[in-house]
């Protein structure tokens, strides 16, 4: 068992290389990533997402395009997977949002432990704020 924090990636298949660079420099800063999977059956793809909500001390999700629906049910899985056995109560979770201006409004960012790391692209500084919050967690 890794004794290094962990952190869940969540994005859409088709952003998955988008994430690329924002995984490196959480690696870089020590921590172990979890990728979305999307192979398999469903039902397979929808237990390792609720294994890895269960299990990562924190969960960053990359928003990418126009999908609201998406990122309210990922937001949704990470309170739900309370009620499915997760230990720990906090789970510090980011969003980065890509371009969607009209989504900051619609989700509740800021609310206990979700923050906003990134708006129309990914900074260092953008996400020094939620790796504090993962280290002092």
């Amino acid at each position: 068992v890794s004794s290094k924090k962990s952190i869940y990636l969540i994005c859409e298949e088709n952003q998955l290389k988008a994430c690329q660079p924002i995984a490196t420099v959480l690696e870089n800063h020590g921590f172990e990533i979890k990728f979305s999977i999307f192979e398999g059956e469903a039902i397979n793809v929808r237990n390792n997402h609720n294994k890895f909500l269960m299990e990562c001390d924190a969960t960053l999700i990359y928003y990418g395009r126009d999908n609201e629906n998406w990122i309210k049910s990922k937001l949704k899985d990470r309170l739900r997977v309370l009620g499915l056995g997760r230990q720990k109560i906090k789970n510090p979770t980011a969003v980065i949002v890509r371009d969607d201006e009209k989504l900051k409004g619609s989700i509740v960012i800021g609310d206990d432990d979700v923050m906003l790391v990134g708006e129309k692209e990914f900074t260092n500084d953008g996400i020094m704020p939620f790796i504090s919050q993962i280290e002092t967690n």
